[in-house]
């Protein structure tokens, strides 16, 4: 979805599609593309641990932005949208 000028928004579920299901680990990666700056994210609980890492791909030159999000004990309730914008 774009948003303003120059501004991309991701609107995306977290979690996963089953219900009645407890997620002992639970690591989410949003890979966005190559040249995504100015990385900002909004999500409606707290999360364990947040990292930004480079994911490289065929053709990339300087790797593409990822957004690596990791939870414990994962269930129905997370289930909640969650927002980047770049």
């Amino acid at each position: 979805m774009r948003n303003d000028g120059d501004t991309y928004i991701l609107k995306q579920l977290y979690g996963y599609p089953f219900l009645d299901l407890i997620a002992e680990d639970f690591e989410l990666k949003i890979i966005l593309p190559e040249g995504a700056t100015d990385i900002k994210y909004e999500i409606p609980f707290s999360v364990d641990s947040k990292r930004n890492d480079l994911t490289f791909s065929y053709l990339d030159t300087l790797g593409r932005p990822t957004v690596i999000l990791n939870k414990k004990l994962v269930t129905d309730y997370h289930n909640q949208d969650f927002y980047i914008s770049y």
